[in-house]
């Protein structure tokens, strides 16, 4: 008892680091959930054809040329106004327009009788060197092409000109993916929830913040003059590695508890439910092994604020960009994910993305089993190292 309040009487000097830490650790949670915010609407509306500079010129004022300056001008910038051919010339050379398309007269009645069994055309100066004009010249072929396929197939000509603008739509073409499965199917862009994204960078703030300020507290034990007074007290090297352990854990905890109250906050509607929880207990999971990592590195022979300089900040980001945190799993090359497996980090990954597609708790708990065998190992190694270095004075 003695050793754990000594412990936390040491703690409270190295509550800086931790309160830094843990303030980085909200700071990531708001950019991430504004930027999740800002794309959440990143959909296929988001992927849609180019609007373009045209200058129009309509010398038919049909029914059928009105429904295509409708058309344009929905989906491109249209210039109607008058300038000379040079002035024109000039523009589409400076590519101030992309365009110059003028609806000849006659275009109607011709588009309407069919006569000559093909869709009449329309005429489209373009710069040939560039290729949005080339573009734009296919897509509204394509739209004329259809409307006067719809048109002579039966439809009315409202009716046509809404099919006609119903097939341009790129939405219907284009399907956004954020990777390639290994299977051959794809996931759909954005199909990430909050939750997955927020869950997965917190285990480094965690890791730098029992690193940052804890191993520190720990780290004093080692100090000459407190080991004299423990030997001379006959206190058991290993029995006070337990005890700082758990000391450490029920810090961490506290910040482990904080990070859950803020992360239900920014989760929304997916706060309280199955996979929320899971992900939760996946994060405790991973606190738990990183305290009993802390025994391991406890007992390496080097100045306390050396060692816990290097492993706060070389150790976390090391295990953050080899263990899928700061790089999704789905980039890691297979040399990095061979590293990889080996750390807690990666199991805690590997967890985060199998919750977030949607799997239950009996096919990640395999995932949590790694991650304490990688602490309880870690725990072993430090109080075995611990216990001969007692023997050894």
């Amino acid at each position: 008892m003695q050793v754990f309040k000594m412990f936390f009487k040491i703690q409270k000097k190295y509550m800086i680091p931790a309160i830094i830490f843990f303030a980085m650790g909200i700071l990531m949670i708001v950019v991430n959930y504004e930027f999740l915010i800002k794309n959440s609407t990143s959909s296929m509306k988001d992927f849609q054809t180019m609007k373009m500079p045209i200058h129009l010129t309509d010398e038919d004022h049909s029914t059928v040329s009105d429904y295509f300056v409708d058309y344009l001008k929905k989906y491109h910038n249209v210039d109607d106004k008058t300038y000379t051919k040079d002035v024109l010339t000039d523009r589409l050379y400076y590519e101030d327009i992309s365009s110059i398309i003028t609806i000849p007269a006659g275009f109607g009645e011709a588009f309407l009788s069919g006569e000559t069994g093909e869709c009449p055309q329309i005429q489209s100066v373009v710069d040939e060197g560039i290729a949005h004009g080339q573009m734009l010249n296919l897509e509204l072929q394509s739209y004329l092409s259809s409307m006067y396929a719809f048109y002579h197939s039966g439809m009315e000509l409202s009716e046509a000109a809404a099919k006609a603008e119903e097939t341009q739509r790129s939405e219907n073409y284009v399907t956004i993916v954020d990777e390639i499965k290994e299977d051959g199917t794809t996931q759909s862009h954005n199909t990430q929830s909050v939750g997955g994204i927020l869950f997965l960078f917190i285990p480094y703030v965690i890791m730098s913040c029992v690193f940052g300020s804890l191993l520190s507290a720990v780290l004093s034990f080692n100090e000459t003059e407190k080991k004299k007074r423990e030997n001379a007290s006959g206190y058991a090297t290993w029995k006070r590695s337990l005890i700082l352990a758990f000391g450490s854990l029920v810090f961490a905890l506290f910040f482990f508890l904080m990070y859950v109250v803020v992360l239900a906050i920014f989760c929304g509607s997916e706060a309280f439910t199955k996979m929320w929880f899971l992900m939760v207990l996946n994060l405790l999971v991973y606190t738990i092994a990183t305290v009993m990592m802390m025994a391991f590195i406890a007992v390496i022979p080097l100045r306390a604020s050396v060692l816990s300089s290097i492993v706060s900040t070389v150790v976390s980001l090391g295990f953050a960009f080899l263990g899928g945190i700061f790089v999704p799993l789905s980039q890691l090359g297979e040399g990095v994910k061979a590293i990889g497996r080996f750390l807690p980090t990666y199991w805690y990954a590997t967890a985060v993305d199998a919750l977030d597609k949607g799997k239950g708790f009996t096919d990640v708990l395999p995932y949590y089993g790694i991650q304490l065998l990688f602490g309880a190992a870690c725990l072993a190694i430090g109080m075995a190292l611990s216990k001969a270095s007692e023997r050894a004075h």
